[in-house]
């Protein structure tokens, strides 16, 4: 068990809260951040800046320093910390350490050696550099960054682009291009779905598409190219409702449509009373009416409203 998830039984009284946060959790076996924390619940004051870190202190401690050298060697110079080197360089405006943590070919330490993959410079030297990182890569069993990373170790130039040359395709020929009248052979199912357009107006665009296995848009785009060209196709007929059959033909099955055409032609409710009495919406009875009347019904005049007086004529200015 760490010793920062330890239950704390220590005595805050007898703390010397002179020294500072890092020095006690080292001394007590616990964390700065639980020192400070009883600190401010205690109300103890914090301890001051080391003045080891104050500008004053930098100019004195690192006077005659050489900042070309690495912050490690400055560590075992002075006997600071590697942040407080580094806060002493931002401070005293001073370059960066010449060998970060992270560093490019230029500013690593002298001791590093670049690694070649496995294999030796004159190996890679020898390559074709002409060809793509990616070949190269598969060549030598690396990643094409690796390669790359190489190429700039070996301070080779970078291979020019080349553009490749496209092959010009043939323009594409699609119906689109031919007239109805026109139309090859080959374009068969083209040719059933405008047939299916053309002779079965009862036949709907989604009826049409599950017949020939495409979708109601490939439907629409024919009927569209077709009306384009002056081919007339007729309007869809919507199969399968009361308004395929006449008033004396109607199926028994239509219950409702036959007894709003029987009150209808009683003439003894208005619209809105039909509406109301069948649970219909007043465009439904309107709907049915004009459908009988298209049928050849005489559908007469519903009866005028209680009060209602007939408008007389505006006399003429």
């Amino acid at each position: 068990m760490d010793q920062s998830q330890k239950p704390l039984a220590i005595d805050w009284a007898q703390v010397d809260w002179t020294k500072p946060n890092r020095v006690l959790a080292q001394e007590l076996g616990t964390l700065s951040s639980h020192i400070g924390y009883y600190r401010r619940r205690l109300g103890f004051a914090g301890v001051p800046i080391d003045p080891r870190w104050r500008r004053s202190a930098l100019y004195g401690a690192f006077q005659g320093v050489d900042w070309a050298l690495p912050n490690q060697e400055l560590v075992e110079r002075t006997g600071l910390t590697p942040d407080m080197i580094d806060a002493a360089r931002r401070a005293l405006g001073q370059p960066r350490s010449p060998y970060p943590k992270h560093g490019s070919q230029q500013t690593r330490h002298p001791l590093w050696q670049p690694t070649w993959g496995g294999k030796s410079p004159d190996e890679w030297r020898k390559l074709d550099w002409t060809q793509s990182l990616a070949q190269l890569g598969q060549q030598m069993g690396v990643s094409p960054e690796r390669v790359r990373q190489i190429r700039v170790q070996l301070g080779l130039p970078v291979r020019a682009w080349k553009p490749v040359p496209c092959k010009l395709r043939k323009p594409r020929v699609s119906f689109h291009s031919f007239a109805p009248v026109d139309l090859p052979q080959r374009y068969q199912r083209q040719r059933a779905i405008l047939r299916d357009l053309m002779m079965d107006a009862t036949l709907s665009f989604s009826q049409i598409a599950r017949n020939h296995g495409v979708t109601t848009d490939t439907v629409m785009v024919i009927r569209q190219w077709a009306a384009r060209w002056g081919t007339i196709i007729p309007g869809r007929l919507k199969a399968g409702g009361f308004w395929s059959f006449t008033p004396e033909n109607l199926p028994a099955r239509y219950t409702r449509q036959q007894a709003i055409l029987r009150d209808l032609m009683a003439a003894m409710l208005r619209q809105q009373e039909i509406a109301a009495k069948h649970g219909v919406s007043p465009g439904t009875v309107c709907l049915v009416k004009k459908w009988a009347e298209k049928g050849g019904t005489v559908i007469p005049a519903p009866p005028r409203s209680r009060g209602a007086r007939p408008r007389e004529p505006r006399p003429l200015p």
